[in-house]
């Protein structure tokens, strides 16, 4: 079997799993909760974890079907705006396992962090996104530099309606509004904090786009 079949293959195999962690973790968020950060029935959706994991489910769907042509050989390759579904998708799931191991894994305990649907969310999605984006890619076709921006618009759409939640329900500190407690130092903290957790997207967008090229398995055509 040639080395591109079964990177293919592979390729498939990690959408599969995305998409069954995806499925199984949003149905135990929804139904019983979690240990740290999470909450029962509609309004789990609030985390930027459950929507980044959410979209990465959505848009593994949507690149699957492209993903076995390749792997049949009805395709030679998928087209850019299919490639660009899992690098989108790659970076909220990577900024949501970098800021658990970061911050809220020191604060809050890891154990809490890892534990039911949360290991799904913080940690084996994104992990999962990791290799399928940066080494079971295909080189063709390449993204370019400008593409690399488009990792930061749910980052910066979600701090937007974070920090309008938290001033409207003065609601700085409080776990109902404010439930990351970044606002807790008040309105001029939330924006500072806002901005670094744009810069830290991009900075993993940039990260994925570079390493993209350069570390997927993929031989050269």
């Amino acid at each position: 079997m040639k080395k591109a079949t079964v990177l293919r293959l592979l390729k498939v195999v990690v959408d599969v799993a995305v998409i069954v962690m995806v499925t199984i973790s949003a149905i135990m968020m929804f139904v019983y909760g979690g240990e740290a950060l999470s909450s029962t029935g509609i309004e789990f959706l609030k985390y930027f974890t459950v929507q980044s994991n959410l979209l990465a489910g959505a848009l593994m769907i949507i690149a699957l079907p492209f993903d076995l042509l390749l792997l049949f050989g009805r395709r030679d390759s998928v087209p850019l705006g299919i490639k660009l579904l899992p690098f989108i998708s790659s970076i909220g799931t990577s900024l949501t396992m970098l800021t658990v191991l970061v911050y809220l894994g020191p604060t809050m305990g890891y154990p809490f962090m890892f534990t039911g649907a949360n290991l799904f969310m913080h940690l084996l999605t994104p992990l999962g996104m990791i290799v399928r984006t940066m080494i079971l890619e295909e080189k063709e076709p390449r993204l370019s530099f400008s593409h690399s921006f488009l990792g930061i618009a749910h980052m910066t759409l979600y701090g937007i309606y974070y920090l309008i939640n938290i001033a409207v329900n003065n609601g700085y500190g409080t776990t109902q509004y404010d439930w990351y407690g970044f606002g807790a130092g008040g309105i001029g903290v939330g924006i500072a904090v806002y901005f670094v957790m744009v810069l830290m997207t991009y900075g993993i967008s940039w990260l994925t786009y570079f390493l993209q090229k350069r570390i997927c398995l993929f031989p050269k055509e």
